[in-house]
């Protein structure tokens, strides 16, 4: 029997202003190991909020309450070093736009950078070499699979999950 990577007991989140009003309510699930799992719902359920709760970006207008176990550990007890750590290496978000997760004023190679360089400890000219890598890779990438209409929405994705699974060096 595979174990549980997540595991979610009685997580509510609600408004700092008004701690009467849930906008997410006691919810409880696991996320077996090798499992994919998915959370559907209605517009406004919660499932972003959830999901953000988890890597712990909720606003900082909103509070969390209940358990998150990943692989044991209580998120929720994470000090933001400990979390940032993991966050992006361990345990990550690929958001629902990908077109909004990166910066349209900073270069793709610099927040690819940005992503590796926060988990690693190499040094700047092997973190620059792993970033054309990657940015080569995605360009290769897109030009075998020749989706010309959505080229630009696509490239975004691709490097988008580059950054995502921080293939670190």
């Amino acid at each position: 029997m595979k174990k549980n990577i997540l595991k979610i007991n009685n997580l509510s989140i609600t408004t700092k202003v008004n701690t009467n009003l849930y906008l997410v309510d006691s919810i409880s699930f696991s996320v077996e190991e090798g499992k994919t799992t998915c959370i559907v719902g209605e517009s406004g359920s919660g499932k972003s909020l959830t999901a953000l709760s988890i890597i712990r970006l909720l606003s900082p207008q909103l509070k969390m309450s209940g358990e998150i176990l990943f692989n044991n550990e209580d998120i929720c007890k994470m000090s933001e070093l400990e979390i940032r750590q993991k966050r992006g290496l361990d345990i990550a978000m690929i958001f629902q736009e990908p077109m909004t997760s990166l910066n349209p004023v900073l270069t793709i190679g610099y927040q690819i950078k940005e992503a590796i360089t926060v988990h690693s400890d190499s040094p700047n000219n092997e973190i620059n070499k792993k970033v054309e890598e990657l940015k080569e890779e995605t360009k290769d990438s897109l030009e075998n699979d020749k989706i010309l209409e959505e080229i630009g929405e696509y490239h975004k994705l691709k490097t988008l999950l580059s950054k995502k699974l921080n293939r670190v060096l």
